[in-house]
């Protein structure tokens, strides 16, 4: 992302051109000028307006991985959308799935689940972060491990006695065994 000085007068020169023509410049410049004033709320809101100007998908999906990266631990449920469309304007990177795939590894510690969910978790991290690999081979030793690794953690809970599972929380999905 490209640097934005401090400049009050800066700010106010990009907010009118925002309001007269809104690009995805004029949204990113204000974006990384408030994320550089540490106005994070505000910053996080011209990513979102960069992503919604823009016509160019890898734009979109750069722009919406870095939001996600930002946002990741005080709002998931935002992160994970802003993943999601990095993958819908990106489908081929490898990344989005391994990030994907730690946002709900890092469920565990944000949702309350019980033992057959959290194993739920670990196979849907699983399942996520071996696409990495499908979509960029170039991530299957990357992928491969984290999948193990969410593989052994599952094993110690112990798979649940049902065929599938569902996640609630900011997740929402059925996971299948």
């Amino acid at each position: 992302m490209q640097k934005s000085p401090k400049s009050p007068i800066l700010e106010k020169v990009a907010l009118q051109i925002e309001s007269i023509q809104p690009s995805y410049q004029s949204s990113i410049f204000l974006a990384n000028y408030y994320l550089k004033n540490r106005k994070q709320i505000d910053a996080i809101n011209y990513f979102e307006k960069a992503i919604l100007n823009s016509q160019n998908p890898t734009e979109k999906a750069y722009t919406a991985y870095n939001t996600a990266s930002i946002i990741m631990l005080q709002d998931p449920s935002k992160a994970k959308q802003l993943i999601d469309i990095a993958i819908e304007n990106s489908p081929n990177e490898g990344k989005n799935y391994i990030f994907l795939a730690t946002l709900y590894e890092n469920s565990l510690a944000q949702c309350t689940f019980n033992k057959e969910e959290q194993a739920a978790v670990y196979q849907l991290a699983s399942q996520t972060v071996l696409q990495a690999e499908k979509v960029e081979p170039r991530y299957k030793a990357t992928a491969q491990k984290y999948s193990s690794d969410y593989l052994k953690k599952l094993n110690s809970i112990g798979k649940p006695k049902k065929k599938s599972v569902t996640l609630n929380c900011w997740i929402n999905q059925t996971v299948q065994f």
